[in-house]
Order: C-alpha cells, then sequence, then structure tokens
C-alpha cells in the first residue's frame, strides 16, 4: 500500500457529524460527509494531504467492528462500501499485491492520485492492532517513495533523536533506570534523575548498532514528551537508522528479489538501482 504524503488522522463520523483527530488527539477538521453512523459510529484510519482524506484502513463502519477481521477482508469491505456512499474528499488509497508487478507498481508511482511517503506492508490474515506493537504491518521508505527521506552519514555524526520511556531495570539486583522502546528493547541507562513512566526525547549515538546487542547506546536527555505524546518510538526505528550509518540498508531490490525469484519477467526502474531503503516498525493510530 503507498501510503500518502500528510498527517495521519482518524476520521470518527457520528450523530452526523465527522471529526478528524491526530493520534495526540488533536481536531484537524470538522464537517459534514455521507459516513454513515447509525445504528453506530464510522471509524477510519486516514492521511489527510490538506484537501482529501485517504483511508489506509477501517476499524469501524456504522457499528460494525473489523478489529478482528484479516487486513484482505478490512480492504474489501472499505472499497466496496465507500464506493456505495460517494462520499467527497474522502477515498480509499491504493492497493496493490506483494508480487513482482504490485512491488513495481507500486514503487514506480503507478500514477497515484497523492504523493507517496513509504510503502505499507500489511498480513492479508492480520488483525487490526490498536495501539500496539505489531509485526503484521511494516512502513519501508527511500528517498524514490519519500521526499524527505534521509538519514546523516556516519560522517556527519550526527545523533538520532528519538522518543524513550523510563522505566526500572529488568535486571535482578539493579534499581538503576533504564530506556525502553516501545516494544520494550532496553536502548541504554538512563542519563537524568527522571521518574519511572517518564517519555522524553533522547539523542542516541552508536558506530555499529545491531537489533540483537546485548550492550547499549549511549544517551543524552533532551526534553520531556508533550503530554500528547502517547507512546514511544520502537526498536526498529533505531535499528534502521543505525543499519543505514553503517551503509547496511534494507533496499528495493532486496524486497523485489524476494517475490521475483520465480518471475524474470519485471524489470527495475532505472534509478532503483542507487536507492537505499528503510523499515520501520508501524503501529497503527487508534489506541
Amino acid at each position: 500500500v503507498p501510503r500518502p504524503e500528510g498527517t495521519r488522522c482518524i476520521l470518527i463520523a457520528n450523530a452526523g457529524r465527522t471529526i478528524g483527530r491526530t493520534a495526540s488527539g488533536d481536531i484537524v477538521c470538522e464537517f459534514i460527509s455521507k459516513l454513515p453512523f447509525k445504528p453506530g459510529p464510522s471509524i477510519l484510519e486516514s492521511v489527510f494531504d490538506g484537501s482529501n482524506f485517504w483511508i489506509l484502513d477501517c476499524m469501524v463502519w456504522a457499528g460494525h467492528r473489523l478489529y478482528e477481521c484479516g487486513a484482505e477482508f478490512r480492504f474489501y469491505w472499505l472499497r466496496t462500501k465507500l464506493a456505495e456512499v460517494h462520499t467527497t474528499n474522502i477515498d480509499a488509497v491504493q492497493i496493490f499485491d506483494c508480487n513482482a508487478s504490485g512491488l513495481c507498481a507500486a514503487y514506480s508511482d503507478a500514477e497515484l492520485p497523492y504523493r507517496r511517503d513509504g510503502l505499507l506492508f500489511y498480513d492479508k490474515q492480520g488483525h487490526y492492532s490498536r495501539g500496539m506493537p505489531t509485526p503484521l504491518v511494516r512502513l519501508w521508505k527511500d528517498t524514490t517513495v519519500c521526499k524527505y527521506f534521509s538519514v546523516p552519514s556516519k560522517e556527519q555524526n550526527e545523533p538520532l533523536i528519538c522518543a524513550l520511556r523510563v522505566s526500572s531495570s529488568p535486571a535482578e539486583n539493579n534499581d538503576d533506570a533504564v530506556l525502553t522502546t516501545l516494544d520494550d528493547l532496553v536502548v541504554a541507562p538512563c542519563p537524568e534523575s527522571l521518574p519511572i513512566g517518564t517519555l522524553a526525547r533522547f539523542e542516541l549515538w552508536e558506530d555499529d548498532y545491531s537489533v540483537h546487542r546485548t550492550t547499549t547506546l549511549a544517551a543524552k536527555f533532551v526534553a520531556v514528551c508533550s503530554p500528547k505524546r502517547a507512546a514511544p518510538d520502537s526498536s526498529t526505528k533505531l535499528h534502521f537508522f543505525f543499519s543505514h550509518r553503517a551503509n547496511r540498508p534494507l533496499t528495493f531490490e532486496a524486497l523485489l528479489a524476494r517475490e521475483s525469484s520465480s518471475s524474470s519477467s519485471f524489470t527495475l526502474p532505472s534509478n532503483e538501482a542507487s536507492e537505499q531503503g528503510e523499515d520501520i516498525f508501524n503501529s497503527s493510530l487508534a489506541s
């Protein structure tokens, strides 16, 4: 799924009004739409590009909860129902099969009606994960599918700034606080005296990072996060940042190779050989 560029938000249609809210709860806009709200509300995950809402996923439709339905069914339901109501400025994103032809079409723009901000990969049978880490949805980026994609080189010596949670050390007989990610990976000792549970931003450095490492990164406190921030960053944001720094990116060629090994009839666009990729953990917005 080519993810649109814009503000990710939740669309909620209820009592005749449709409200778009960001993950922190801020209202993007409020308007009247044809989205159904009887016998219950409709709740959709979307991206707002300034003029249109591009729907990524469907959690609830007219009171029918779809959290426990597979992604393939949710996408079918979403496109079918949106076509029935003929909503203005609300449309579903483009979806491609995860095979060689589908990957090439999604990567080469495929005449999309919106600008891309990475490619989302869904497990077809995966349920909707409400704000929790899940391996069933992944976001991948490079400079072709994301205009703002950039990772500083090792020579630039710039740190990664990310949000981490201050937690109690999992080690026995150790009362020192540590910094953890969304999926509870211990990243570094807490460099400041902060209360357990605090969500804060830190600068991180490491020359040779591995997601399976047993040692820790160097961290420097930046600031406490806004109360509107609900969760820290995931470990894969760290892993793929430092993988790029070490010139070990996940490229589009690597993605395509797994699918094209049984089909040699598809070729890459000419600019793909020089692009570097990023695989970032994606958690659903609803929480």
